[in-house]
């Protein structure tokens, strides 16, 4: 029997015209727990008030009952797509409990009611759908069995390998898909089919170079050593982004089940040709590899990649915390390198060179010296943020001479040469750029003066005194 305070918020959800009270109805209902509340909670996604919605979800939410799960599941047929996908969210954080409505509607007559039902138990990935989903591959409606090869894909058990090469052999449509799927999966099973379908059609043309760049990618997650000779024959055959992703597949391979990339030596010019591909996963993969096997013709072809974009600059540059090749490589080549790739390297840098100045011996001394020199002759030529990074990285390379550097730059007869320098200093935290900073201190101008005050005060250095004037 329901009390009369509930059923007066029952009505009040239902029934009142102001939005906020409905809103709090479904609040408060949500301390309740049973049947009738939770189906009521559920009638309430129907409201045209998106507050009142979102309350009565948060309600639904908190019971993630059963009952709750079928109450919600009803509206998944709903005319209003706001309510269906509303559902259909709230299903699949309830998560195992709203399998057993959901399976009744991955049956339902409607056809696009049963993709959403699939979408939603593909999404929740629990291997209890499996015995409805395998029925459903040979579906009237493209879209479903599209649905249910993804669920597949998300479920991953092995076991239904067999169902998604049938779905490949029997819906064009459905090849790359499919492929995705077994990639997914990730189970060594789907190996000799994989392999089959790449050996099939090695070097495709139009539209099935996307089914088989999917082949491909599903061997990368799938693949064992039992593919590394074909895949390794393939990639001395073929060219272009085919090849490029046969590469791929093998550093995914090797690194899976520990093989050294060493191993590869012999395909070294094919990762270097690689370095040009467009997708960074093949482009990292192609850094791992020649990193495996050095040559100064490889490191130079590595390091023109800095700048490229972020995180390949962080992958590469990550490397340098292993050992003191790539510093000094970045040393002798800075001058070469790319405005953009300056300030990439030297943001990777900054943080590693007190570690690296005590551990790298007299090769990172010499690095040291000669970054310090590129830099102290290049920061003028570099964009504001960039001129940034490079005061930091001469505090961080040789303090003290930076320390003497910028106290010249003070004595500089031109006004605009000691006033940039200034206002570039003042945004770098480095503790030495404060003893460069009260240096200005005894600038003629006024306003430089004033400035530098106002940066070594909010600092903490200087106090002004009741007299207003600034001690150290």
């Amino acid at each position: 029997m329901i009390h009369r305070e509930s059923k007066n918020l029952l009505i009040d959800l239902f029934s009142h015209p102001d939005a906020s009270v409905r809103r709090h109805s479904a609040e408060r209902l949500s301390e309740l727990k049973s049947a009738i509340v939770s189906a009521s909670l559920a009638l309430a996604l129907q409201d045209q008030d998106k507050g009142v919605r979102d309350a009565a979800a948060r309600a639904l939410l908190g019971m993630k009952s059963k009952s709750a799960a079928f109450a919600i599941a009803e509206y998944l047929v709903d005319s209003s797509f706001i309510t269906r996908n509303l559902a259909s969210n709230l299903l699949y954080q309830f998560g195992e409990v709203s399998i057993e409505p959901l399976l009744f509607y991955a049956v339902y007559d409607n056809h696009d009611v049963r993709k959403l039902a699939i979408d939603t138990l593909g999404m929740i990935g629990h291997p209890s759908a499996l015995p409805v989903l395998s029925t459903l591959i040979q579906d009237p409606d493209e879209n479903v069995i599209l649905a249910v090869v993804e669920a597949f894909g998300n479920i991953k058990d092995p076991s239904v390998i067999p169902h998604l090469a049938m779905i490949y052999a029997t819906n064009g449509y459905a090849r790359t898909v499919v492929a995705e799927a077994m990639g997914k999966i990730g189970h060594p099973s789907a190996v000799p089919f994989l392999l089959t379908r790449l050996l099939e059609q090695p070097q495709p043309e139009g539209e099935e170079q996307l089914v088989i760049f999917a082949v491909i990618e599903a061997l990368a997650a799938a693949g064992s050593p039992d593919a590394v000779p074909h895949l390794t024959r393939l990639a001395g055959s073929t060219a272009g982004k085919i090849r490029n992703i046969i590469l791929y597949a093998l550093v995914c391979i090797a690194e899976r089940y520990e093989t050294p990339l060493s191993s590869f030596s012999g395909l070294a010019p094919l990762f270097t040709e690689a370095l040009s591909d467009d997708d960074t996963r093949i482009v990292i993969t192609a850094v791992k590899a020649l990193q495996s096997m050095p040559s100064d013709a490889s490191e130079n072809e590595v390091l023109r990649l800095l700048g490229r974009n972020a995180v390949l600059d962080q992958y590469i540059l990550t490397s340098i915390r292993a050992g003191s090749t790539l510093f000094a490589a970045v040393a002798e080549r800075f001058r070469i390198l790319t405005p953009e790739q300056r300030k990439a390297a030297l943001e990777h840098l900054i943080p590693q060179m007190a570690e690296l100045g005590v551990s790298g011996g007299p090769d990172i001394v010499r690095s040291r010296e000669r970054l310090f020199e590129a830099v102290e002759k290049e920061w003028l030529e570099a964009d504001d943020d960039a001129r940034i990074v490079f005061f930091d990285a001469l505090f961080h390379l040789d303090e003290q001479r930076a320390v003497m550097y910028f106290q010249e730059l003070i004595a500089d007869p031109e006004f605009w040469m000691r006033a940039h320098a200034l206002e570039l200093l003042a945004q770098i935290g480095h503790y030495r750029s404060v003893d460069v900073l009260a240096r200005f201190l005894e600038d003629p101008d006024d306003e430089v003066r004033s400035y530098v005050q106002y940066v070594l005060s909010s600092r903490g250095v200087i106090a002004e005194s009741a007299q207003g004037e600034d001690t150290l």
